[in-house]
């Protein structure tokens, strides 16, 4: 720029430029999770931009199995929750609950089985 002779230049060219975004508003969430077999409910704090994925891993890991054996779905709903999803993917709410069991327990799954048998 300095060779040009155009100074500010670079400057005059970012006064152009809209400013940066501010990052997105994060809230803390508390979800319940009862495990079906015990009947023991267990809480954690997640934020609201953290991937479902990271709270299964956590509750598998007190729980002792591995992920891939448990199913996650919302109460009153037979659809399984993926890992994938973020809490405001599934409209979950400060104080929400996910139930949790065994997959091969899931009412889904079980369907499944029966209309392939």
């Amino acid at each position: 720029l300095a060779r040009t002779g155009e100074r500010g230049l670079f400057r005059r060219v970012l006064s152009y430029l809209s400013p940066p975004l501010p990052p997105p508003t994060t809230t803390t969430l508390n979800i319940s999770i009862p495990w079906a077999e015990t009947g023991e409910e267990t809480f954690f704090q997640i934020k609201s931009r953290t991937t479902l994925m990271k709270l299964f891993r956590a509750f598998a890991r007190r729980v002792g199995l591995p992920v891939g054996r448990l199913a996650f779905s919302l109460p009153g709903s037979e659809l399984l929750i993926e890992g994938f999803q973020k809490p405001a993917d599934i409209g979950l709410a400060n104080g929400s609950r996910i139930d949790a069991m065994p997959y091969a327990e899931h009412p889904a799954v079980l369907r499944k089985q029966a209309a392939a048998a």
